[in-house]
């Protein structure tokens, strides 16, 4: 994988929009990039760990965390980093083309990622694209995932761009969090991070899963409540027992109770005391509702003479009736004469006079007719109007309501005399049953088994009662122990899946430790070997050992005698030596093929040191490593000339008035010149 070129977007001093692109040139796999203090190296390496990995930055090296952290917070400090000599853009951004790509399952040729920040919205957006074409499998695994699973992990990002500057501190750095550190990039090096985390996640589970067994013996509670429930139901069958034992008893009492009161009512005493008196109590209410029936009948005995002579009664009232419809008959020669005179006065005018007399006396002629021809043989009783309404509403009433309510108080009259009658026959036999001691020994015997009875009828409810709360007590348990039981099914999956994580975790062990073993003497030897080809005392080292105790990784060489070689006794061109040895063994021992940055590469180290640098180190490190040279400083005529084969391109970066830009250059002349 190499870098094709670099599109930075107004990121600090590059004002506008600055393209840098690399010659890859087969067999030339460096660029140098000539720039002085403050020309715009660091801001031309911030901006591309911030293209590839964005607000997991802070991650790739303490110093962004500082700054992020000083800055109040990843949005303030990118939108620090946007460059204000100009006005027009309110972007800041970086592109990056990567070539000669291999992804697994996922052919492509090219990749882009374009990493953007808006000012005005302060947001921040990623987009990848494969072979100029957006992707649904990257879209669905995530692009921040894919650039950390397949482009380069972050945890050794900072040995892929690293300041040499820092290398001699790195390695006087004896600190906890270094040693975590490297670690962690010993571990995804050496493809073991993958059996860390999935170890750390097993483990993690394993914990949660233990948890889960040991907090309750759910076992032993499922078998305490069977043990309950076992007692419950016992006692309920032993109740059961004695209810039916009870109702035994109950049956043979009530066949002797029956028996005597067969015999008591063959000798004529089957009342009781207690039926005495609630015949007594009854008897009084029948003579308190004769008492309020008689008013009600007496209302209604004026109208018993008509009810008894009915017929006459409607006899009457058809006369009535039949002389109220011819009553008109009744009326006098004076009477109509003064009808008639009462309708002249409605004529309105002469001309009408004449039709309305022609009208008054054949009507006048009409009436008189009729009245002298009328039989007078039926008209029997000739009563006034009152008299005759009178009699209708008399004969009324004794065909319907008068009728119907008196036939029902009759009745009701006579069963309360039979009624009371027959109570009366009843508390004469009470009253002659009390003479007769043979029928006072049989109810005294029935009342002692009625007693008995009673208080079986009791105890078999008391019994039930129980059983209904034991019953009720069962059903709870029964949910608990489906409850306890779903638990410990429950505890038993958790108990095979503790075992299988286990089982899981010891093999995830024997292979991280099998592959570690093989991968620790490679890495070892890697180093050394690394060691002593940059070194010019070839036997200052004899043997590197790697030692991991819990998360820390400790990295010691040794002389020839075995005896450790501590940092403190090396020059500060051989502690940058001690540093860059073992940054090659981890960038060779990767595997991964990603362009390398380096920042100052020559400093701190000797004349014999550099060449070696120069020749061995830098040359076999990646397919493409960039240099990032500081004139006049570093990399003589002599020492570049080493090299030459080996260099693709020669960029320079030319900052005039705050604005830098990157520009191509001559080789030997303007390094020389500079």
């Amino acid at each position: 994988m190499i870098i094709d070129h670099i599109t930075i977007s107004n990121f600090r001093t590059y004002c506008g929009k600055i393209t840098i692109g690399f010659n890859n040139t087969p067999n030339r796999n460096l660029t140098l990039i000539l720039g002085r203090n403050g020309a715009g190296k660091t801001s031309f390496l911030t901006c591309l760990v911030w293209g590839f990995y964005g607000k997991f930055m802070s991650k790739v090296e303490n110093k962004f965390r500082l700054d992020i952290q000083n800055s109040g917070g990843y949005t303030k400090f990118i939108y620090r980093q946007f460059s204000w000599h100009q006005n027009a853009e309110k972007e800041l951004s970086v592109k990056i083309l990567l070539s000669d790509v291999y992804i697994p399952s996922i052919p492509c040729n090219t990749i882009s990622i374009e990493r953007i920040f808006d000012i005005n919205k302060k947001k921040e957006s990623l987009k990848i694209l494969i072979d100029g074409q957006e992707n649904e499998l990257l879209a669905a695994i995530g692009y921040e995932v894919f650039i950390n699973d397949f482009i380069l992990p972050i945890e050794i990002a900072k040995f892929f761009f690293f300041d040499s500057e820092k290398i001699v501190s790195l390695a006087e750095d004896k600190s906890r969090e270094r040693l975590k550190a490297l670690k962690r990039a010993y571990s995804e090096v050496l493809g073991l991070k993958k059996y860390d985390d999935l170890y750390r996640a097993l483990f993690t589970l394993s914990i949660d899963f233990e948890k889960k067994i040991k907090d309750v013996n759910y076992q032993e509670k499922l078998q305490y409540l069977t043990e309950e429930k076992e007692k419950i139901s016992a006692r309920i069958d032993q109740l059961e027992t004695e209810i039916s034992c009870l109702r035994k008893k109950i049956v043979e009492i009530k066949f002797k109770r029956d028996d005597i009161n067969e015999k008591i009512i063959r000798e004529g005493g089957n009342i009781t005391a207690d039926e005495f008196q609630r015949i007594k109590e009854e008897l009084k209410h029948l003579h308190s509702e004769i008492k309020s029936n008689k008013p009600r009948l007496k209302e209604h005995m004026e109208f018993i003479p008509f009810l008894i002579a009915h017929i006459n009664v409607d006899q009457l009232a058809d006369q009535v009736n039949f002389e109220m419809k011819g009553s008109i008959y009744n009326l006098d020669g004076d009477v109509i004469n003064q009808l008639f005179e009462e309708l002249r006065k409605f004529k309105d005018c002469e001309s009408e006079s004449d039709v309305v007399d022609k009208l008054a006396n054949k009507f006048r002629q009409r009436l008189f007719h009729l009245k002298n021809n009328k039989n007078i043989s039926d008209y029997l009783l000739d009563y006034p109007l009152d008299a005759n309404r009178a009699i209708l509403d008399i004969a009324r009433k004794t065909k319907d309501s008068v009728l119907e309510e008196y036939k029902s108080i009759f009745e009701r009259e006579k069963d309360l005399r039979f009624q009371i009658r027959h109570i009366q026959k009843k508390i004469k036999a009470y009253e002659l049953q009390n003479l007769n001691p043979f029928i006072h020994e049989l109810k005294e015997q029935k009342l002692k088994l009625d007693h008995k009875r009673d208080a079986l009828l009791i105890e078999e409810g008391n019994l039930s009662h129980r059983i209904n709360e034991l019953k009720r007590k069962n059903e709870v348990l029964s949910e608990r122990i489906l409850e306890v039981k779903n638990k410990v099914n429950a505890v038993t999956k958790e108990r095979s899946k503790y075992q299988h994580t286990i089982r899981t975790l010891e093999k995830i062990c024997q292979v991280s430790d099998r592959i570690q073993s093989e991968k620790k003497k490679s890495f070892e030897q890697a180093i050394l070997s690394s060691f002593q080809a940059l070194a010019h005392k070839k036997s200052l080292v004899q043997n590197v050992s790697t030692h991991i105790v819990e998360d820390q990784l400790d990295i010691i060489f040794t002389n020839q005698n075995g005896n450790p070689i501590t940092i403190d006794a090396l020059s500060m061109g051989e502690k940058q030596l001690y540093i860059s040895a073992i940054l090659r063994a981890l960038v060779i021992e990767s595997g991964i093929d990603f362009p390398v940055f380096v920042d100052s590469p020559f400093q701190k180290l000797d004349k014999e040191h550099s060449k070696n640098i120069i020749s061995k180190f830098y040359p076999t490190i990646s397919k493409q490593v960039i240099l990032f040279i500081i004139p006049e400083k570093e990399l003589s005529i002599d020492e570049y000339e080493l090299i030459e084969p080996l260099v693709s391109s020669v960029l320079k970066i030319v900052n005039t008035d705050g604005k830098s830009e990157i520009v191509s250059t001559e080789f030997k002349e303007k390094i020389a010149a500079s």
